[in-house]
């Protein structure tokens, strides 16, 4: 966290004295809770999962969180802290899971700091989506946004006729989250009788630099990116030492991939395609090590039986900014003739007037056209806070 806090002071002095003339300065938050028990105990348990095979109490926790969004003509700060009471363990914890500045040129964007980023086309399937991932807060119930783990860079992204190229530098590996030996959750370990464990990070260096680069832009209406990576597998490898003992390691990766998107055949056909390149073991000799591998994803959504969905008075958008655009038309059908279709943040910090060209801005812009040419809506767009679309529904199509 505390990479992250120098990262966001440096980026605040680049800013420099516009960040005393903000336009706004929203503050949001939200409160959860979440518990689970354990109903059954497992058999045969490993020594290394003692807690987990044990104990009847797994998840017991707390959250508070507050975002901070101030903002000017040039330039956005964005902070998610959070405060977690972990009842389980009897701890209290603060964790910044997102702090960034964005700032903005004339065919330039700019966002430093702890950022959580999203490649390809896969909901739960990641294939380009190298970022690093938290399985076990998956595993564990919590909410599906934090599947996504934060990533301390660098993004900048460059505009040029219809076309965008980005390029994102992580100086600082963050390694994915899964469940471990003496953690609460209970997994298949083959060498669970050896307790002796220790990892390897890949230390900080010039060399170890994360380097991603994605080329996208849409063409004939279809969404299509083109995808390279230079750095590590974020799940770690694992080989046996003599002790016995277990060490467990990141090997180098390298992934080039495309992906593309569009409507098709009366749905949304999607594809994807990646190559891993083990660049530390491309023989496939040593047996700890990945595979070098070629993966594919293709995808095809349609609604089957639209008769089946009930009419809705009022459906109320606050996602991830950049899925507004493939929301709207199922969202349209959700709502009856005379309900409501509401969406914030559809002016976003002000970027969307004012023609900004982060991945949020250019999904909101092509939301609010969408649904500004949308004949079954009649729609306003309120300056309230961060921009609220009010769309009422007149007719069925």
């Amino acid at each position: 966290m505390n990479r992250c806090l120098w990262l966001l002071a440096l980026a605040a002095s680049i800013a420099g004295p516009g960040l005393a003339f903000a336009e706004q300065f929203p503050i949001h938050g939200f409160a959860q809770a979440a518990s689970a028990y354990r109903l059954i105990q497992p058999d045969g348990c490993p020594p290394t999962q003692r807690l987990a095979c044990e104990e009847s109490f797994i998840l017991g926790e707390g959250r508070v969180r507050l975002e901070l969004a101030p903002r000017g003509k040039w330039w956005a700060l964005n902070a998610k802290t959070e405060l977690i009471y972990d009842a389980v363990g009897r701890e209290v914890s603060v964790s910044l899971r997102e702090g960034y500045l964005d700032l903005r040129f004339p065919a330039l964007d700019l966002r430093i700091g702890r950022q959580i980023i999203t490649w390809g086309v896969g909901d739960l399937i990641f294939i380009n989506d190298v970022f690093p991932k938290d399985w076990a807060a998956f595993i564990s119930g919590l909410p599906l946004e934090y599947l996504k783990k934060g990533s301390d860079a660098v993004s900048a992204t460059a505009h040029w006729a219809g076309s965008s190229l980005q390029l994102v530098l992580a100086p600082h590996f963050v390694a994915d989250t899964v469940p471990e030996a003496g953690g609460r959750l209970a997994f298949y370990d083959p060498a669970g009788s050896i307790e002796t464990r220790t990892t390897d990070d890949p230390p900080a260096s010039i060399e170890n630099l994360e380097l991603g680069l994605r080329a996208f832009r849409n063409l004939v209406g279809w969404d299509v990116s083109l995808y390279a990576y230079r750095g590590f597998f974020h799940t770690p490898a694992v080989e046996v030492e003599p002790g016995p003992a277990l060490r467990l390691f990141y090997p180098p990766l390298n992934v080039y991939g495309a992906s593309a998107q569009g409507a098709a055949l009366g749905g949304v056909v999607s594809f994807e395609a990646g190559y891993y390149d083990a660049r530390s073991d491309r023989s496939g000799r040593n047996p700890a090590v990945e595979n070098s591998s070629t993966r594919l994803l293709a995808g095809y959504q349609r609604e089957v039986v639209p008769d089946l969905e009930p009419g809705y008075g009022l459906a109320f958008l606050d996602v991830d900014k950049v899925g507004y655009p493939e929301l709207l038309d199922p969202l349209a059908r959700l709502v009856r003739v005379g309900g409501l279709l509401v969406a914030d943040n559809v002016l976003w910090q002000g970027q969307v007037p004012r023609g900004g060209r982060t991945p949020e801005a250019v999904a909101l812009r092509e939301y609010n056209r969408r649904l500004a040419q949308d004949p079954r809506f009649l729609t306003a767009v309120l300056p309230l806070r961060d921009g609220v679309s009010v769309a009422l529904k007149t007719v069925d199509g």
